[in-house]
């Protein structure tokens, strides 16, 4: 907790709010998976309400507001995120609540307290939220516009000052925002492209378990919206196309924006998006008369409850099993050399096998990030080269290396000058597991 509030506010670009919950929920009531996980389970479901409230905000029949209760809840992306002790689906539930409140705005009901907390806790949930509340504002300032304006200039007025509020709020993370660590945190995500692009939509759309399939479900998905919404023409008139459409589309654009840059578009960045999308959906296929309207619906619930059927299907294979990896590594005492890919974690290590060596990191020579940089000085990890590594493996000593996924082709050309391991263990079976581990 010193750490989050004290030096990491000024090296770690992830914002301390989701951890610091973690670390009180830790202290009173235990640190089990189920306790640690009950945040992120509780937020899907605030954001279910929130989708339903949404709905029933912008359109007066109820049908728009089943549909995109029952469209969220079926989400895959959702879902896992709600299996996760990550930041994702608080975030994605306070930037719902943001959204809520500024539709209520928008018609002149009170909603500034509500919208100002939401943007509050949405940013010091994760720094990519500012990218939406930016794009919120960008809203309102269109909203403004035309003789049928959603804002005078006495609300807009309300609004900025409200913005001012949160603005002042987040001033504690700028720090962490300029931090040079920050400034290189994403060099792991691929460059924006529009395959990239493609397979983020897809995987937000479908879930991660379609990740090689994710550029077609994108495609595929992108045509089917539009033929829904231009036949017949979709009119859902200017404050629900504002909530719905432009606020999202604004939101879009930023990160794509940014990401020509300085790539930070990933499914967890677009996630909260799901909201506005199932209510628009539950729009779209709400306004076809009884006849048409049922055989579209069910063919989209059935397709998004096949998706999740596959996600939970294959959600043990997408990530780290350290548990069931360690308890295959017997042999961990000295004089056993434990070394970890650059950016593994040596948390994983010192919670799943504390009685092994203290592990050592092999250095890529990569730019510096928190994983290089924060987590080795937290627990007191060494750094070697590959020619310490290689001189160890030619002594004799037994070595093993950790690694996952994302340094799958960085493990190939690490190794491709070492002798074959003598044993090699996967987290679960296929030329791709979340983690492997190689013995000499």
């Amino acid at each position: 907790l010193a750490y989050l509030w004290g030096p990491g506010l000024h090296t770690e670009p992830t914002s301390p709010l989701y951890y610091t919950l973690i670390w009180a929920i830790e202290r009173v009531v235990g640190s089990s998976a189920i306790l640690l996980r009950a945040p992120s389970f509780l937020a899907s479901l605030a954001a279910i309400w929130l989708a339903w409230a949404l709905a029933r905000e912008l359109f007066a029949r109820v049908a728009p507001a089943l549909l995109a209760a029952l469209l969220l809840a079926l989400a895959p992306i959702e879902v896992f995120f709600a299996q996760e002790a990550r930041s994702y689906a608080l975030q994605a539930a306070a930037l719902g609540l943001a959204l809520l409140a500024f539709s209520r705005i928008l018609r002149g009901a009170p909603g500034l307290a509500l919208y100002a907390t939401g943007a509050i806790l949405a940013i010091w949930l994760h720094p990519t939220s500012i990218a939406a509340i930016i794009a919120l504002n960008g809203a309102a300032v269109v909203s403004t516009i035309g003789t049928t304006r959603l804002l005078d200039r006495r609300a807009y007025f309300r609004f900025f000052a409200a913005n001012v509020v949160v603005a002042l709020a987040c001033i504690p993370l700028i720090p962490g925002l300029l931090a040079p660590t920050t400034a290189t945190a994403t060099s792991w995500i691929p460059a924006l492209t529009r395959w990239s692009l493609e397979s983020v939509i897809g995987q937000t759309l479908a879930g991660p378990a379609f990740d090689s399939h994710a550029q077609r479900i994108a495609e595929l998905t992108v045509l089917a919206l539009a033929a829904l919404a231009l036949l017949p023409p979709w009119r859902p008139g200017r404050r629900a196309a504002t909530i719905l459409v432009l606020a999202p589309i604004l939101t879009l654009a930023l990160m794509i924006g940014i990401s020509l840059g300085k790539p930070i578009l990933l499914t967890r960045t677009l996630a909260w998006l799901l909201i506005p999308l199932a209510v628009a959906l539950g729009s779209l296929i709400s306004r076809y008369r009884a006849p048409v309207a049922l055989p579209i619906g069910l063919v989209i619930t059935g397709l998004a409850a096949a998706a999740l059927i596959v996600q939970l299907r294959q959600g043990a294979t997408l990530k780290e099993d350290w548990p069931a990896l360690f308890a295959q590594m017997p042999d961990l005492a000295a004089p056993t050399v434990l070394v970890l890919a650059p950016h593994t974690s040596p948390a994983a290590a010192a919670l799943y096998a504390p009685t092994a060596t203290s592990p050592v990191r092999l250095d890529d020579g990569g730019p510096p990030v928190p994983e290089t940089v924060v987590m080795p000085r937290l627990f007191g990890t060494q750094t070697i080269d590959h020619a310490q590594f290689a001189a160890a493996i030619a002594a004799g000593t037994p070595v093993w290396l950790i690694y996952r996924r994302p340094e799958y082709e960085w493990a190939k050309q690490e190794t491709a000058r070492l002798p074959p391991p003598k044993r090699v263990i996967q987290s679960e079976p296929g030329p791709n597991p979340a983690v492997r581990a190689l013995r000499w």
